[in-house]
């Protein structure tokens, strides 16, 4: 499903879990994105998701199309700050939001866990 469309199940979640996989999109699109989800979500649902953090190695690497926003072997990567998060889920009441850091494919890479609840 290309997250970039209008989300519609017909139907509404509890939780939505995005692993990794909203860092790959313009700011346009990841705004429109995020506000699919809080339309997908019930009253008091969940998002809970994992992105690439500004801090992560790979920050600045690639041509810059944009703030946090970077385009590396034909492919958009897109490097989420603290406040970007918080401007991102305005709508929503954030339970958790942490930086995390972990070694993987061999190099030290930063990312964010959040959870946020739908209002």
């Amino acid at each position: 499903m290309d997250m970039r469309r209008p989300l519609n199940f017909g139907r509404l979640f509890d939780m939505v879990y995005a692993n990794l996989s909203l860092h790959y999109f313009d700011d346009e699109s990841t705004r429109r994105i995020f506000q699919s989800v809080y339309g997908l979500l019930r009253r008091g649902g969940m998002l809970a998701f994992e992105v690439k953090s500004v801090n992560d190695v790979d920050y600045g690497k690639g041509d810059e199309i944009g703030d946090g926003l970077f385009v590396k072997n034909e492919h958009v990567h897109h490097f989420f700050s603290g406040d970007y998060i918080e401007e991102l889920l305005k709508a929503f009441r954030i339970v958790h939001k942490e930086e995390v850091q972990y070694i993987s494919e061999g190099k030290l890479s930063s990312f964010w866990d959040v959870i946020a609840v739908k209002a």
